[in-house]
């Protein structure tokens, strides 16, 4: 099986620049031409780099299937999000039926990458490779619609290789350093940093009769637009862990926390949702949402006032164990500990206060627990779920330990919140963990 792994990465940039190179590609792509040569467009958008990005991101998830690494698919997911974003930006003034048929392809992309995603969650490699040659295929099906100077470009931008010990030094695939002699085997990153921002498809405008009260149960309007401020309906939602729209909020000293999910209000494009405040200031809101075609994260944020200035927030550090109600929770990154641009494992171990294990977490949203981790700056967010198929058995029980992957989008503190059910009780446990800069060094970036 292997084998057939090693064979798909060939399907992609490398056979695709030799296709190029030799017009066996002209007849495929003469319709696309075709019909692309008078198809208005987001000018904006630079579309041989958004399929290069896609190029590039799945040569790499062949790579970790090949070499059994299924554990780092999610470091292409800002790259895929990015491209696949980008592609659907820069068609969206398109006639309805080129329209379709590019949504119905990244549709197709997407929905292929999340079923490779949740092998990789679940280690299975056994089922890695035939998934694998799914998502390739749904990638042909993405570039047979755009026209050969595109791809042309794509191969290019995702071929292009740089010096292990000279960064500056650039070439392609094969070649080597003018310098030292290295092999060029960096790929050159194609977004200008790994915090890059994702197209955002989705805006958040909040609607409140009166600022918030302490203690007083508040009733709040949300209205969700897209980026050219159509309202977002539910018919564009996916739901996820069985909600459309998860909504976070957290006040200014980031001790209290809330996990909502909004209702349909009565105009389009509004949703309702109550929720009653501990602290006197202000409180900062996270909407996320899946807006099909495509199966990433959207987030969007917004601030509700308060009628004080609230509790400062504290000085950060490190709390990686919480005792209440009898149990104590523990929160444990892995011994290399969290660092950005890293996918890293956390684990959650709840026990009885006598350190015997406890197992009788109840299912919460079609899992065992929720983990969501807000950076200093207010303006990250990390929502994570544990490792393993969806629970739908709502008699199961899970415990004492629950393993997540996280991949930190900045250093320094984190503040987590694990969401837990016990006893049909819901409660959110609080951590801080610190995450380290991302290591640099001569290898770092180097895809075997």
């Amino acid at each position: 099986m292997r084998g057939k792994a090693a064979v798909a990465i060939s399907l992609l940039i490398t056979s695709a620049g030799i296709a190029l190179a030799d017009g066996r590609l002209g007849e495929a792509f003469c319709g696309a031409d075709a019909l692309f040569a008078s198809m208005p467009t987001n000018g904006a958008v630079d579309v041989g780099r958004a399929l290069a990005m896609l190029l590039q991101a799945t040569e790499n998830l062949n790579r970790y299937v090949a070499g059994e690494r299924l554990n780092q698919f999610h470091r292409e997911d800002k790259l895929l999000a990015f491209g696949l974003g980008s592609l659907q930006q820069a068609t969206n003034f398109a006639p309805g039926a080129i329209l379709t048929n590019v949504l119905q392809a990244l549709g197709e992309f997407t929905a292929q990458l999340g079923a490779l995603q949740m092998v990789g969650d679940t280690r299975s490699q056994l089922s890695a490779e035939p998934q694998l040659l799914r998502l390739n295929r749904a990638l042909n099906g993405i570039t047979s619609l755009f026209p050969r100077t595109n791809l042309a470009e794509a191969v290019e931008l995702a071929s292009r290789r740089s010096c292990p010990n000279h960064s500056t030094l650039i070439g392609h695939k094969g070649e080597k350093c003018w310098n030292c002699g290295a092999v060029l085997n960096r790929p050159v990153p194609l977004l200008p940093d790994r915090n890059g921002t994702v197209p955002q498809a989705i805006v958040a405008a909040i609607k409140s009769n009166a600022p918030l009260h302490q203690g007083t149960a508040q009733h709040v309007t949300l209205r969700l637009s897209t980026a050219n401020t159509a309202p977002l309906t539910p018919a564009q939602l996916i739901r996820v862990h069985g909600q459309k729209i998860h909504l976070f909020l957290l006040d200014t000293s980031s001790g209290d926390y809330h996990h909502v999910h909004p209702q349909l209000g009565s105009k389009p494009g509004e949703y309702e949702f109550e929720f009653t405040p501990t602290q006197a200031g202000d409180y900062r809101l996270w909407v996320e949402a899946h807006v099909f075609p495509f199966a990433f994260r959207e987030y969007a944020m917004a601030d509700l006032p308060g009628i004080g200035s609230g509790d400062a927030p504290t000085v950060p550090r490190e709390q990686t164990s919480f005792e209440a109600n009898g149990l104590r929770y523990e929160l444990v990154p892995e011994a290399a500990g969290l660092r950005t641009g890293t996918n890293s494992r956390l684990k959650l171990r709840v026990l009885k206060l006598d350190g015997s294990p406890f197992a009788q977490l109840e299912p919460i949203m079609e899992a065992y627990a929720h983990l969501v981790g807000f950076g200093e700056d207010r303006r990250s967010i990390l929502h994570t779920h544990p490792t393993g198929a969806p629970v739908t058995d709502q008699s199961a029980r899970g415990g004492p330990e629950l393993e997540f992957q996280v991949l930190p989008p900045q250093a320094g503190y984190v503040r987590w919140f694990a969401q837990v059910k016990i006893a049909e009780k819901v409660r959110m446990v609080p951590f801080t963990t610190k995450v380290a800069p991302e290591e640099t060094s001569l290898t770092a970036g180097i895809v075997p």
